[in-house]
């Protein structure tokens, strides 16, 4: 008869240590790979905040940074147009609108524009000169304790001796006593706003160009067709500023000029943020290649279609803008309360705005002194 063996517990031990030997193993190689993932997960998202901050720095460069030597910026646009002649630090001829019919204003600051006040003094608060129309004729200008508000105004020419209405010439002698710089810090605004306009866009073609990889053919059509768009209006606004150009008409494309850059703000930021800088997976990224060629195959006919749209658009433009040669818009004409035939007249080059009457101005009034 077999003796049998004592169970000393050896056997169940051995098997416990067995399983808290693999308990651990796994355990250990677990959290190694938790740690290895939660790294990864970090290092993700390092460069994906790294990512984002290069790019949103990208953008803000290309965007915001040209704009920075500029006076005016997008909230000109909500302010009112005494508060924007501030910003820029001209004097706000608008005070005596209501003294000087509005084609009186206009002939006024062409004669100022023209060179036809000579013999120009001061003495004080009171202004002197001679202005050189069909004759010569004295005008004065005097001031209530040398400020802005007019005490005293003369002139020899029939329309004012005869009438004592307001004339050109007075208007004119006051244009250069408080506006005769006026023109120039808005030329110069126009000028630093479409320098860095064309900054922007150069900017971001430069980057597309360097990145093209990044975007679809359809963004890069897109960026294409507007700033192409765009560019003609820039070259149509500095064909027209000279300091022959009206003062309000200025300040009408400098608004125009701020309104368009921040469009055009938009719509890059918008281009560029949809930049795809993801590296995570090769494959993915060649499916993604592979499926943006197709898509974009499609794309660049529409987008030439578009573009060809647009080129047209602004053929159409241009043809309308070589027939009127007075460099003046409708909107413009519209605040001489032109009519129609009145407005063909003006573009043809035939009349200046200011040379036709309004309800307030009778002709008999209005023609009585010439130029």
């Amino acid at each position: 008869m077999a003796r049998r063996r004592k169970n000393d517990g050896t056997e169940e031990l051995a098997w416990v240590l067995t399983i808290c030997t693999l308990g651990a193993f796994f355990l250990i190689k677990w959290a190694i790979e938790a740690i290895v993932w939660l790294f990864k997960a970090i290092a993700q998202l390092i460069v994906w905040i790294a990512n984002r901050a290069e790019k949103k720095k990208n953008v803000n460069n290309i965007t915001n940074v040209p704009f920075e030597n500029t006076t005016l910026k997008e909230e000109m646009l909500k302010l009112p147009e005494q508060t924007i002649k501030e910003k820029l630090n001209i004097f706000d001829k608008s005070i005596y609108d209501e003294m000087f019919p509005i084609q009186i204003r206009g002939r006024g600051e062409s004669y100022f524009e023209n060179d036809k006040i000579k013999y120009f003094k001061q003495n004080e608060n009171k202004y002197t000169c001679t202005v050189k129309g069909t004759e010569d004729y004295k005008v004065s200008l005097t001031f209530k304790n040398d400020g802005d508000e007019i005490e005293e105004a003369s002139c020899t020419c029939p329309y004012f001796a005869d009438k004592n209405n307001n004339c050109k010439h007075i208007y004119a002698l006051l244009y250069k006593v408080k506006c005769s710089n006026n023109k120039e810090v808005i030329i110069n605004e126009i000028k630093q706003n479409l320098e860095s306009i064309k900054k922007m866009i150069k900017n971001s073609q430069d980057y597309i160009d360097r990145n093209k990889s990044h975007f679809t053919s359809a963004a890069i059509q897109e960026h294409y067709n507007y700033t192409h768009y765009y560019d003609w209006t820039f070259k149509n606004i500095e064909s027209k500023m000279n300091n022959s150009t009206l003062e309000d008409t200025l300040l009408k494309y400098l608004e125009d000029l701020i309104r368009i850059s921040s469009e055009l703000k938009e719509k890059i930021k918008k281009t560029l943020n949809s930049e795809n800088t993801s590296n995570s997976n090769f494959s993915s990224s060649n499916t993604t290649k592979k499926d943006s060629s197709k898509i974009g195959l499609s794309d660049v006919v529409v987008g030439l279609a578009v573009a060809n749209t647009v080129d047209n658009f602004i053929e159409n433009r241009r043809n309308d803008d070589e027939d009127n040669v007075s460099g003046y818009t409708d909107d413009e004409l519209d605040d001489y309360g032109l009519e129609d035939w009145q407005k063909d007249l003006v573009k043809k080059g035939d009349y200046d705005p200011w040379n036709f009457e309004e309800e307030d101005l009778e002709e008999d009034d209005y023609y009585y002194e010439d130029d």
